[in-house]
């Protein structure tokens, strides 16, 4: 336990950091496209997947599902996860068709920008909050557990609120927390009832796609 809040509180003090200083100093420096490749591919990987990779093998005896189970996904837990997606697809249009309009909501999907999805929210977001955290807690398996996960996933989104006041306007101030957090609940739900990785990554990978 003493290494599950140790690793939640470097992993917010760290990202506080990136978030409000180094993510700005990298726009500077070299510009929004370049340095947000970098964010995504080095910066992210290196502070959220790395150590908790790292993490779930050194305590291999101490989490619920080891590294090589989370990359399996049997056909009940596609369905399930699938699910999922078709949930989060309504829930997006729904919030898009009252100022919808054809050119501003076309669908423009890169390479680029898919493999930062899979890569910034699908591997470095699952594996830091369902790989390592909600693998670790307390409360696998309970709806308490699943809440503190969906809590602790909103709470890391403060650091970009605060730089991104926008995402918080009106009734977007009620609204967006308390989504981030029953996204990282329903996540968590996932991930535990699956015991894999992959049902939980790929949810949450596409709602990120459809909402850049």
């Amino acid at each position: 336990m003493k290494v599950w809040l140790a690793y939640v509180v470097l992993l917010y003090s760290v990202w506080a950091g990136v978030e409000l200083g180094l993510d700005g100093l990298m726009t500077s420096w070299w510009g929004s496209a370049a340095a947000g490749v970098v964010h995504s591919f080095l910066v992210k990987p290196m502070i959220w997947a790395v150590p908790a990779v790292a993490l779930i093998v050194r305590y291999r005896s101490a989490v619920r599902v080891r590294l090589r189970e989370m990359l399996c996904l049997r056909r009940a837990d596609w369905l399930r996860a699938l699910a999922v997606v078709v949930v989060l697809t309504v829930y997006v249009l729904a919030l898009s068709w009252p100022r919808w309009s054809a050119e501003d909501h076309r669908l423009d999907i890169s390479l680029v920008l898919v493999a930062r999805v899979l890569v910034s929210v699908g591997v470095c977001e699952e594996l830091a909050f369902r790989g390592w955290l909600m693998n670790a807690m307390p409360g696998w398996r309970t709806w308490w557990g699943y809440a503190l996960n969906g809590a602790l996933f909103a709470l890391i989104h403060v650091p970009t609120w605060i730089e991104r006041p926008n995402q918080l306007a009106g009734w977007m101030a009620i609204q967006t927390p308390l989504f981030s957090m029953v996204l990282g609940a329903v996540m968590a739900w996932l991930f535990a009832r699956s015991r894999s990785l992959l049902a939980s990554l790929i949810p949450h990978a596409w709602y990120d796609l459809i909402m850049a």
